[in-house]
């Protein structure tokens, strides 16, 4: 793909994300290639891309919709990032240095800051600086590679994730919950740090039921 088209699918793929382009919306290559000042064939090669990754449904002489999020590729996310998290918390300790407290303490204050003006236009940006505390939780390991593994399973996950950012209540709860797997890190307590790293991840699992339940329309 060229530099352009490249451009124009990271731009649809981050609306399907964010849920601009919510489960079902209907993707035309007329309007597509007008909003991108390209051609035709060019977006009907990046819809082609989308489609082999499953983002979108294409059905010939008929609509392209985006797809629903998929339950069951949203449990092994999930699993698969509290198994691999667990695993950091086994090494961390061993690794730890000043620089690296300093950086988790400067992430939650960014955290803190975004939730005291939080609306639908900064959901994104929380989102990130959440990322940013959990995979530099990974680089402090030497585990990059493991997150890049999460990033690539987890497109549908971070789909439910833009529709629960919008839920400042469960936000500000995720902090402080990050907050407490800093400390756990900063006293050097394993067993601190497992529980509150299973406590985050049993809050969300029981958040996460509840907004499936909630959007059922979208989920499949």
């Amino acid at each position: 793909m060229f530099n352009k088209q490249i451009d124009i699918y990271k731009d649809i793929s981050l609306n399907i994300l964010s849920q601009k382009y919510p489960p079902n919306t209907v993707l035309k290559e007329r309007d597509l290639a007008s909003k991108y000042k390209t051609s035709r064939t060019t977006v009907r090669q990046i819809l082609q891309k989308l489609s082999h990754e499953n983002k979108i449904i294409i059905n010939p002489r008929s609509k392209t919709i985006v797809k629903k999020i998929n339950l069951e590729k949203i449990q092994q996310s999930f699993l698969l990032r509290q198994c691999l998290e667990l695993t950091v918390a086994s090494i961390i300790l061993k690794k730890i240095e000043k620089k690296d407290l300093e950086f988790l303490s400067d992430n939650l204050k960014r955290q803190k800051k975004v939730l005291l003006r939080y609306n639908r236009n900064t959901n994104i940006k929380y989102i990130h600086i959440d990322n940013e505390f959990h995979s530099y939780l990974f680089k402090i390991c030497g585990l990059e590679a493991f997150w890049k593994i999460i990033s690539e399973q987890n497109f549908d996950f971070d789909r439910l994730r833009h529709i629960s950012a919008n839920n400042k209540k469960r936000c500000v709860e995720s902090t402080n919950e990050h907050v407490k797997i800093y400390n756990a890190i900063k006293k050097g307590k394993i067993s601190l740090l497992k529980k509150a790293i299973n406590i985050h991840f049993s809050n969300s699992k029981k958040y996460y039921k509840n907004l499936i339940s909630t959007n059922s329309q979208i989920i499949e």
